[in-house]
């Protein structure tokens, strides 16, 4: 029997039909995004990761690794390697507690900053070209969906 003539054996509803293509469009548009994104930030010395870690460390200041990794959605392991990229190049820089010197601090530095700055230019420009398309109430719902589905599945893997 060929594979093309095999039917589905029960009707799909309209709910599961827009659940496949939500998935597959999820997917195809994260492999697009990180095919272009890669490409971007090549020339701002951050890959994906890097960026998304000094952007939280930016937007909420002095952490812990621990705590970068948890707000990043990342293994702890990776986020180590990445702040050990990230301090080598001195866009982080690591600091004692000092109410407890065996806690440990990862900071943004001035040059951080700035590379964040150059990349985040760049990833914008990018992200206009991609939704050009698209009204500001279209910006504001995708922008709503995603924080939804985010937290949503943010919740699941605790």
């Amino acid at each position: 029997m060929k594979y093309s003539t095999l039917k589905p054996t029960a009707p799909r509803d309209e709910v599961d039909e827009l659940l496949d293509e939500i998935d597959a469009g999820s997917m195809r548009m994260a492999r697009l995004m990180t095919a272009r994104f890669g490409d971007a930030t090549h020339h701002t010395d951050l890959a994906p990761p890097h960026y998304m870690l000094l952007r939280a460390l930016r937007d909420t200041g002095s952490m812990r690794a621990s705590d970068v990794a948890e707000m990043c959605s990342m293994k702890n392991s990776a986020v180590s390697m990445a702040l050990q990229v990230l301090e080598e190049r001195g866009y982080i820089a690591r600091e004692h507690d000092d109410s407890d010197r065996r806690v440990v601090h990862v900071v943004l530095t001035p040059a951080g900053l700035e590379q964040l700055s150059t990349a985040e230019t760049q990833r914008r420009e990018m992200m206009r070209r991609f939704t050009a398309d698209l009204t500001i109430d279209d910006l504001r719902a995708l922008v709503r969906i995603q924080n939804t589905l985010i937290e949503t599945v943010a919740r699941q893997d605790d």
